[in-house]
């Protein structure tokens, strides 16, 4: 199993920086299944960034920690699961 870190891409500022760290997490999974891996994504995914991993099924679980638990102060920890868990079910 690998974990591809997703904060060089979550944290991007500039379109150009988005798709060129996007392409490489697109490139590690890829490579990672081809070599009969678990390929995981983690580390500054938000509400927000877990959209653009839509058609990426290389990727069989995402570590939401930080976003998930800062949305529940707003939203309590059930909803803020519910609303992740509808956006990954989307994917």
């Amino acid at each position: 199993m690998i974990e591809i870190h997703t904060g060089a891409f979550c944290d991007a500022v500039t379109r150009l920086q988005k798709q060129r760290e996007f392409l490489r997490i697109v490139d590690a999974a890829k490579i990672g299944t081809k070599l009969k891996l678990e390929v995981n994504a983690g580390h500054g995914i938000s509400y927000n960034t877990i959209k653009a991993f839509k058609g990426l099924t290389e990727i069989s679980e995402f570590s939401i920690g930080h976003s998930i638990v800062s949305r529940a102060v707003l939203t309590g920890m059930e909803q803020a699961v519910r609303d992740m868990k509808q956006l990954i079910l989307a994917l």
